[in-house]
């Protein structure tokens, strides 16, 4: 699948938004937005039009800085309905047994 500037600029904002507010550790979200920023100023992300390359390199260089091996990026060719913010996250069996699967 083919990703857009556009559409990488709208994943990186939105990525960088949601370790913000979400992210055990602030210090650490604020450092991985750094990174991502001197990335993207630097033009790293520029060349690559594959989702999967872009999502694969973004969630390296967010695991280079936080050193944290849960956190995941994904994506998927098919569109994510939106979730209302007090619906409960659905997450699909083969997910979640990927989860318990690393988990252990």
């Amino acid at each position: 699948m083919k990703v857009s500037a556009e559409t990488k600029s709208q994943v990186i904002s939105e990525v960088l938004q949601q370790l913000k507010s979400k992210y055990v550790f602030p210090e650490t979200a604020a450092e991985m937005e750094r990174a991502v920023q001197g990335h993207v100023a630097a033009g790293d992300y520029a060349a690559i039009t594959s989702a999967r390359q872009f999502v694969e390199r973004l969630q390296s260089d967010l695991r280079v800085v936080s050193r944290d091996q849960h956190l995941e990026v994904s994506y998927s060719s098919d569109p994510i309905p939106i979730q209302e913010a007090n619906q409960q996250e659905k997450i699909d069996p083969e997910r979640e047994a990927r989860i318990r699967y690393k988990a252990a």
